[in-house]
């Protein structure tokens, strides 16, 4: 029991740290998770900055060159979709108007089925 609960405790740790910024820091719960992991024949790391609405959605969602690694325009469409059509956020009138923060999508190698 103790290792399944320093598992779960582990893999929640993961999911919220590729939420980064204001939001974190301000402890904006995640309504609406998204899978932070792409799969392509290449790895490294998309950044977007985000700005989130009082509702919880995201409502600007702009690639920051800096801590990108990538440069593929299929995955940083396919990120930035994923970003602005799944992830929401709590409902907060609490906190800023256009709450700032930052999302990290791993891009992972695929496997491959060899025979």
């Amino acid at each position: 029991m103790k290792k399944l609960f320093i598992l779960f405790l582990l893999f929640s740790a993961t999911a919220k740290a590729q939420v980064m910024g204001d939001l974190a820091t301000d402890g904006r719960a995640i309504a609406t998770d998204i899978d932070y992991n792409l799969y392509a024949d290449t790895t490294g790391t998309i950044v977007f900055n985000i700005a989130v609405d009082m509702d919880g959605k995201v409502t600007g969602c702009q690639l920051n060159n800096d801590k990108t690694t990538l440069k593929s325009t299929r995955l940083l469409i396919s990120a930035k979709n994923r970003i602005l059509k799944q992830l929401s956020f709590e409902v907060g009138y609490a906190f800023p108007k256009h709450h700032q923060g930052q999302v990290q999508i791993n891009v992972l190698r695929e496997e491959s089925d060899e025979d």
